[in-house]
């Protein structure tokens, strides 16, 4: 079974960004076919970053972009990263594309699943549990706590909507870190890939390993998504 991955958010956070980029990379490390699909045209750009990726745009009303059928058939025999704009700048029409991608994996055996960035703000905390609600069983939803430790997730008030985290059906919870602000000032001024980064002499051995520790954290992502490489028999279908 091939899997479609959201990368989701509830305001815009240039955290998502690198959590994009990091499992572009870490599935093009992998046996498995990619496609790859950027349709947040905020900044900083992971298409740009990662040519491979195309840019479909789904943030502003007048340039909205359907996926093409025949991308999401080549879905059947790759799996496919989708770094979605900002829920709060999406309109109808983002919620008209979630459902073509739902119908279109359920009636191929294609699993759905979408991975909720959150720096541990309330509403989107709020939202992450709204949504999650609202596609129930149909979708898998994972919760990305960036930076854990700060005093955003510390300081939530109780009576927020969120006790259902963790719960029964439990909604995975996975602790990310951020890039620490010297390597990602870097990465970011000059448009570098992670593996321009890791090949990248100035950060020095400390930094080139912080940056494969970064990495290595991001691999429990997979790991959650169950991400697996298609079946042979559906790649000789197509």
């Amino acid at each position: 079974m091939t899997t479609i991955l959201l990368v989701d958010s509830y305001k815009a956070l240039p955290e998502k960004y690198s959590v994009a980029c990091a499992l572009h990379h870490l599935l093009r490390q992998e046996p498995m076919p990619l496609l790859a699909i950027d349709a947040d045209s905020g900044t900083p750009t992971y298409h740009e970053i990662y040519g491979d990726a195309r840019l479909i745009l789904l943030n502003h009303q007048d340039q909205q972009q359907p996926i093409p059928e025949t991308l999401l058939h080549k879905a059947v025999a790759s799996n496919l990263l989708i770094n979605l704009p900002p829920q709060i700048q999406r309109s109808l029409y983002g919620l008209e594309l979630e459902s073509q991608i739902l119908n279109f994996a359920h009636d191929r055996g294609i699993a759905v699943k979408r991975l909720w960035v959150s720096t541990g703000e309330a509403d989107s905390l709020a939202a992450f549990v709204a949504v999650s609600e609202l596609y129930g069983p149909a979708m898998k939803h994972m919760l990305v706590r960036l930076n854990a430790r700060s005093e955003a997730w510390k300081s939530l008030p109780n009576d927020l909507p969120v006790q259902k985290i963790g719960s029964e059906p439990p909604l995975p919870v996975i602790d990310l870190p951020y890039l620490p602000p010297s390597q990602k000032q870097t990465i970011y001024a000059q448009r570098m890939t992670f593996a321009d980064a890791l090949t990248y002499q100035p950060f020095g051995i400390v930094g080139l390993a912080i940056i494969q520790r970064f990495l290595n954290a991001y691999q429990l992502v997979l790991g959650e998504a169950d991400i697996h490489q298609p079946d042979r028999a559906e790649s000789a279908s197509t």
